[in-house]
């Protein structure tokens, strides 16, 4: 008998013989429908078939509804989501058999991930998405393809349904393989020639209202804009600075294929030229010079037959063209190369008129290694797509590409590399292209993305870097005194910060290149023969802008000497870093505008460091950095200092606990010749830590610390702090239903003294409590 019958049975017998208690009657119903929900508790498809056994609670939606005359979006993110998960936000299912790894095997994930296709087409983490990648062992292939709602993110509006009537989505697919040895024999001879590894990406970003009544494809994009009744033409100067603009020559537009207008610039129809600003014309022409304009407004008849719009302009000289339906907001349709004055690339230009769509990217990349040279190439485009906003509209597309070949060969202690890179004018990936790299990588459920990720330079992940966070900062020295450690660290846009650490505005696509930009590199490495550990680089990069004359050129020379360990002591190492600039291209970073400070100077930076190695648990580093700058724009000189000096102990108390007192002290002066005070800094900042970490056993571990921090300025005192943290923590792991699962819960007390004037005293308490999925 069932537990379900056999309380059915007793409460039968209850009611006849009445010796049961009312109380015992009210529990055996309670656990009676209890078990009955139990027992029917399943998960059913909309067939009716039932998928899983269990509760069924849900976790993650993603609903869209299409309809003809109204559609819309559903999406439910519980916070309960990220709790299982142990903070990540997606998860994935991995199919295939672990017995035998040279399967197909199958990931499909839905939450949040990154996706990386390639440099110039996709590398950005996707929001409310579902991927699926197919892994070939056998042909080390790759099938990866995603569908991605980029706006109205579940991931911070948790335990909300997110309904929608519009959004922005992305889709995208790439193919990778590696084509093998081709094995070549010729009578006696036989050789091996290798094949790349090929790679083809495809990602497209469209807008859609759920709506069937503009598109019958709701994958291909949909525009909301009714057609307009004017549209407006804007032709500038593309380089202000410089005489000579826009010259233009003669006018026309097609609509629905049909000739409207049709004038030479100068003897422009009634109505047409509804603002002339500075222009000039002589009857034959109109052209503006410097920061002038002038503005041509077209009327379209019978706007809602109209199905397309056509411009074709005979134009020369330093020209931009902006293209507008409303007269207010205008967008750039058409850009000369270079700053040409003298009518030489006159000629007929076209495009068509249309509201966006989205943008798409397509990138073909290889990599191979071919009589020892490694060779690595990408190729890429990026395509704008508009339509004419009615519903049988003119579809267009305007395309930039970019592409890069980068090449090393190594011969003994000698190694030769360069690249070059071209990013095309009007090719913005923004929106596929990260601002700066992530690290991230296929979907991979081994890799989830965690909102605190540790980094190199943020190893707590609580996005603090390490040189400017409580404790952290003993092991990790600021971004200035990593210039000219090696090429890595090497500042080639010469804005003061290595190329490597700045938090960037632009999409990051490779080195220091932006859209509109082309250049290369040369550099060789060569390991001194006649005196081991001394090495030489020295190199060449050259980037220009396309549209304009602005470039930047950096000749450099790195000279390393790294001898083996010294006998007693332990390591020394020796650096100098020479570097002539001429750079007059802005590279701005979200903390500051490049002020071009650098764009004529001679860079010179001696760097030194020792460690004393001879104690075992002592560390014992000074390191030291000479900068001399002379900056020929600015006729002045600019030296910087930093000295400095890390001490540390780890004691053992017994096998489970150790003691670690710490010193840091960072001494920085800088200033100018001749001098200023605005320019000038004397600074010095001490660390003095302790840390205690002891080992209860393999499943728990207690760490404690106390930090104080004194920070003095000796130029402006009201700059002064002191600093005291007291920190405590409690690490647990262990294996809980099969899985093996950690938990860190913390506690700081923070004291902050700032000097009255600015603030006084602060205080603050933080507790954290984070569980792991290991």
């Amino acid at each position: 008998m069932g537990i379900k019958s056999l309380i059915i049975h007793i409460l039968r017998r209850t009611r006849e013989d009445f010796k049961v208690s009312s109380l015992f009657i009210v529990c055996a119903f309670i656990l009676l429908f209890f078990i009955s929900q139990l027992a029917d508790c399943a998960v059913y498809d909309p067939l009716g078939n039932k998928i899983f056994e269990g509760s069924g609670e849900s976790l993650y939606t993603i609903d869209a509804t299409y309809g003809l005359i109204e559609g819309d979006s559903e999406t439910t993110r519980a916070k309960k989501f990220r709790e299982v998960l142990s903070g990540a936000t997606y998860v994935g299912f991995p199919i295939g058999d672990p017995r035998d790894p040279g399967r197909l095997t199958h990931i499909i994930g839905v939450g949040s991930f990154p996706t990386v296709f390639s440099s110039l087409t996709l590398s950005q983490r996707q929001s409310d998405a579902i991927g699926w990648s197919l892994i070939f062992p056998s042909s080390r292939g790759r099938i990866t393809t995603f569908i991605s709602k980029l706006t109205s993110s579940s991931l911070s509006n948790e335990d909300k349904k997110i309904i929608t009537t519009s959004d922005w989505y992305m889709i995208g697919i790439r193919g990778e393989a590696n084509l093998g040895v081709w094995d070549i024999s010729v009578n006696d001879y036989k050789f091996s020639m290798p094949f790349p590894k090929l790679g083809i990406g495809y990602a497209n970003k469209y807008f859609t209202n759920y709506t069937l009544n503009r598109t019958s494809n709701p994958f291909s994009g949909v525009v909301e804009h009714n057609p307009p009744e004017f549209l407006y033409l804007k032709f500038k100067d593309g380089s202000p600075e410089n005489p000579d603009g826009a010259k233009v020559f003669r006018v026309k537009l097609w609509i629905n294929g049909r000739l409207e207008y049709n004038f030479a610039s100068g003897r422009e129809p009634p109505g047409v030229l509804i603002d002339p600003g500075k222009s000039l014309d002589d009857g034959q022409s109109r052209w503006v010079d410097n920061d002038g304009y002038f503005i041509y407004r077209f009327f379209i008849p019978n706007s809602s037959e109209t199905e397309s719009a056509k411009f074709e302009l005979d134009i020369a000289n330093d020209y931009v063209v902006e293209l507008s339906a409303d007269g207010e907001t205008y967008r750039t349709v058409l850009s000369a190369e270079g700053n040409v004055t003298d009518e030489s690339n006159r000629r007929w230009e076209s495009f068509y008129y249309g509201e966006s769509l989205g943008k798409s990217t397509l990138g073909v990349d290889m990599s191979m290694t071919l009589f020892g040279i490694a060779l690595k190439a990408e190729r890429s485009w990026l395509l704008q797509n508009w339509q004419f906003p009615s519903y049988k509209g003119k579809r267009s597309h305007e395309s930039a590409s970019a592409w890069f070949i980068d090449a090393n060969r190594p011969w003994g202690p000698l190694m030769l590399a360069g690249e070059y890179t071209y990013i095309g004018p009007f090719y913005n990936a923004s929106d596929f292209v990260a601002a700066n790299d992530y690290g991230g990588t296929y979907l991979d459920p081994s890799e989830p993305f965690l909102p605190k990720v540790a980094t190199e330079d943020d190893l707590d992940g609580d996005n603090v870097k390490d040189w400017e966070d409580d404790f952290l900062l003993f092991r990790r020295d600021p971004p200035k005194f990593r210039l000219g450690l090696s090429r890595e660290f090497m500042d080639f846009n010469n804005n003061g910060i290595p190329d490597n650490m700045e938090t960037r505005i632009k999409p990051h696509y490779r080195f220091d290149y932006e859209e509109g930009s082309k250049g290369y590199q040369l550099y060789t490495s060569l390991a001194v023969p006649f005196l081991k550990g001394l090495s030489v680089e020295p190199g060449y990069y050259k980037k220009s802008m396309i549209l304009d004359k602005k470039s930047s050129r950096v000749w450099y020379n790195l000279a390393s000497f790294i001898p083996e360990d010294i006998p007693n002591f332990g390591t020394v190492q020796l650096r100098f870093l020479t570097k002539r600039s001429h750079d007059i291209i802005p590279d701005d970073t979200a903390e500051r505008k490049d002020n071009l400070a650098l764009q004529n100077s001679l860079s010179n930076i001696v760097t030194f460091i020792a460690d004393y190695k001879r104690v075992n648990d002592l560390t014992l580093t000074t390191k030291f950095k000479y900068q001399y700058d002379v900056d020929f724009y600015g006729k002045r000189r600019v030296i910087d200092t930093i000295l400095i000096n890390q001490v540390k102990y780890v004691i053992h108390l017994g096998e489970n606990t150790t003691v670690s007192p710490a010193y840091r002290n960072d001494k920085t002066i800088g200033y100018t010749s001749p001098r200023s005070e605005k320019t000038s800094i004397d600074a010095v900042r001490h660390a003095y830590i302790i840390q205690v970490v002891h080992t209860v056993s393999e499943f728990l571990k207690v760490s404690s610390g106390f930090q104080y921090l004194k920070y003095q300025d000796l130029k402006n005192p009201l700059q002064n702090y002191n600093r005291r943290v007291a920190f405590l923590a409690l690490a647990l792991n262990g294996t809980i239903s099969g899985k093996n699962m950690g938990m860190l819960s913390s506690l700081d007390y923070v004291t902050h003294d700032l000097s009255k004037l600015i603030g006084g005293s602060q205080k603050s308490t933080n507790i954290t409590v984070r569980l792991f999925l290991l």
